[in-house]
């Protein structure tokens, strides 16, 4: 046995073993900086300061950079800097003496990011109540990344019985920013506001960058640490005899222990604050037997469901949440008298921590059969079926192909007027889009691309040939582009957060498909308006307390109002609003105060509204009684092409052109989504039927 290892030893002297454990371990850091950080979602900068509500969100990783010449990775004490060098061998490796608790370092300098395309916006809760918001530029440079990791050892069940094996765990994460420069865009009026503002938030925005970066580093290095355990296990012998160390000496690894993935703790704190002189919106549980105060629900239309829409979360993740403090007073050490009357206390802004109640954990991954099956019974049997074009007559066959999205086989494009093609397909059973699977009986569908290359060849070899007999089936795999924007500019009604994915595996890789549709706030509700605001306006004819600036204008009733609200030709529609900033919301309502504010929504269609309208403390005023759910703008357009029976188990193949990465998971995928939602003017999805492509490839 000690030859063996005297054998492995020698090979850790050997320069090309080194450049090859060193450039695994350097491989796997780089991927983690480069690929997983970046999808990772930076949650809004936001809070109160000296009477001021200020945010701003859509701050985003994605342009996280830093080049391979500024990462360090020290294995084993061998050390050697920059990816390249590695590779070809051209710098010296430094070796040192090492010992359990920094068996593995990764060291990252000059590490620079772009949050462009972020939104600001702030709030004065005193006169004069000025408010701006617009795009802000953040810049980050000379920032510093190290993580330390140490040798423990855990067990190993195997048949043979359990045994111990070494694992990496993080030990220490640091972050540093040196620089950060921010500018916002759109103040043009308030420009002195606007930097006065920059120049107070730029340090505290740096240090929220670090602590969000650092929650990072802990939360998501497992996945990290899974590779590097995968990679090194084969060389444990090797780097235990080369660094002196025994497995008998390493401390067992503990459950606080990073070795995977670990859900962060802190993510489930939330901070809300409420700027509305309305009340907060909050249905409350005051019986719970663990003594605090809980959240049953945000009801629709309230105040506190704005908020949390505002910060991009879902109000029902607020269900069963815990106040954990108002105004920075924690609830633990007050009286829940206390706790009431502050959260009663009508001054603005409030701010309110809740601790959101920890999801449940996903089902393991299914497996594709299982699903295959579930989403088969879900499918049309003419969906599965194959459409056979015999072309007996001489002549070209006249049929435009083009590659699939994913470029495994031939689309059909369209048939040309003259062609064969056209005239043996007069009943229209083949239609564009179809994938061509058979030409001559020979199969020419396949899962890679040397399946496109036998269609090819084979309609070259056979196309001449009469009878020429054609099978297509319907295309497993379509594109679908989105237009985050209506023709007003404003956004579209719903977007990613439509989509409940889940994921599975096929054949070894990770897929995320869509489980279902939640559906999403209508174009009333989702432009802010509340319950129990006014309705004065219908296309600029005036209604209800409306009368009071026209008084010459004939009075609608409740009725003729719906008849306004259901007649598709008045679409689309501009409906006004108007909410008192005082308490007196009904009886003692003057649309004319300067108190008042007004509000107006754009809707393109009847469907999309989704709110009730009703008479107030008068038979005179008209206001929201109630908000109904829609169907989202990416729910109804699949079904235009699906159907709403077979609008779910789509997999995501691409967003806007970008392949899903084999790790990704269903977080990465629904925030890859949001950020080209949010920047770019369309979203463009390639989805895959697993049902049909599978049923497909089976025939092969």
């Amino acid at each position: 046995m000690d030859d063996v290892l005297d054998t492995a030893s020698e090979a850790v002297s050997d320069e090309k073993k080194r450049i090859e454990l060193l450039s695994s371990a350097t491989d796997s850091a780089l991927e983690f900086l480069l690929k997983i950080l970046p999808s990772m979602p930076v949650p809004p900068f936001e809070g109160v300061r000296n009477g001021l509500i200020y945010s701003i969100r859509n701050l985003s990783m994605h342009g996280f950079k830093l080049k391979k010449e500024d990462i360090m990775v020290e294995i084993a004490g061998i050390r050697a800097a920059g990816t390249d060098q590695i590779r070809d061998g051209s710098e010296a490796f430094v070796q040192r003496q090492v010992n359990a608790a920094d068996i593995l370092i990764v060291d990252v300098r000059n590490i620079s990011a772009v949050f462009g395309n972020a939104l600001w916006s702030f709030e004065q809760t005193y006169m004069p109540y000025l408010k701006g918001n617009g795009r802000a530029n953040v810049d980050i440079s000379e920032g510093h990344i190290r993580l330390e990791f140490e040798l423990k050892k855990r067990q190993r069940i195997t048949t043979e019985g359990t045994t111990w094996e070494p694992a990496l765990c993080l030990k220490t994460r640091t972050c540093s920013i040196s620089q950060l420069s921010i500018s916002f865009e759109g103040a043009s009026r308030l420009t002195w506001v606007a930097n006065k503002l920059a120049k107070m938030l730029r340090n505290p925005l740096r240090d929220y960058v670090v602590r969000v970066i650092i929650d990072l580093l802990g939360t998501k290095s497992g996945w990290l640490l899974e590779n590097l355990n995968g990679i090194l296990s084969s060389n444990w012998d090797i780097i235990l005899k080369t660094t002196k160390l025994n497995i008998s000496s390493l401390d067992v690894v503990n459950r606080n222990d990073i070795v995977a993935l670990v859900d962060d703790i802190n993510a489930n704190e939330i901070d809300l604050v409420w700027s509305e002189f309305v009340p907060l919106g909050i249905n409350l549980l005051l019986n719970d037997k663990s003594g605090f105060i809980k959240v049953v629900d945000f009801p629709r239309g309230s105040q506190a469901r704005k908020v949390t829409v505002d910060k991009e979360l879902d109000p029902d993740d607020f269900k069963g949440a815990t106040i954990v403090s108002v105004n920075g007073s924690n609830c633990s050490n007050r009286e829940r008298v206390d706790i009431l009357l502050a959260l009663r206390d009508p001054s603005r802004p409030k701010t309110i921590k809740f601790f959101l109640k920890p999801k449940e954990k996903p089902a393991p991954h299914a497996n594709l059969s299982t699903k295959e099956i579930e989403l088969i019974n879900k499918i049309d049997d003419k969906n599965l079926a194959t459409r056979r074009l015999e072309i007996n007559k001489e002549g070209p066959i006249g049929i435009k192909f083009s590659k699939s999205p994913d470029g495994t086989c031939l689309t059909l494009v369209e048939f040309s007027k003259d062609g064969k093609g056209k005239e043996a397909n007069s009943d229209g059973a083949v239609r564009p889009h179809d994938i061509l699977t058979h030409v001559n009986e020979t199969i020419v569908i396949g899962e890679d691309l040397t399946s496109m290359k036998r269609a090819f060849s084979c309609l070259e070899e056979e196309g001449s040939k009469r009878p020429l007999s054609l099978r297509f089936m319907p295309s497993y795999i379509h594109t679908f582009t989105f237009k985050t924007k209506d023709e007003h500019g404003d956004p579209m009604i719903g977007g990613p957060n439509e989509f409940i994915l889940e994921q599975f595996k096929s054949k070894g890789s990770s897929k995320i498909c869509i489980k279902g549709y939640k559906e999403v706030d209508g174009s009333v509700e989702s432009r802010g308006i509340f319950l129990g605001d006014h309705l004065i306006f219908i296309n600029g004819q005036p209604v209800g307390t409306g009368l009071q600036l026209r008084p010459d204008c004939p009075e609608l009733t409740l009725g003729d109002i719906y008849d306004m609200l259901n007649d598709v030709t008045s679409f689309p529609i501009c409906l006004t609003f108007a909410r008192p900033r005082s308490k007196a919301r009904n009886v003692e309502f003057d649309v004319e105060s300067t108190e008042t504010k007004n509000l107006s929504v754009i809707a393109t269609s009847p469907h999309q509204l989704g709110f009730k309208i009703g008479q107030g403390s008068k038979d005179n005023h008209f206001v929201v009684k109630q908000f109904l759910p829609v169907r989202g703008h990416l729910q109804l357009k699949i079904e235009e092409l699906f159907g709403s029976s077979a609008t779910t188990g789509l997999s995501f193949y691409s967003i806007n052109g970008e392949k899903i990465p084999s790790y990704a998971n269903c977080d990465i995928v629904l925030n890859a989504m949001k950020r080209a939602w949010v920047k770019k003017d369309e979203l463009e999805l390639v989805l895959c039927n697993e049902a049909i492509k599978q049923h497909a490839l089976n025939q092969t």
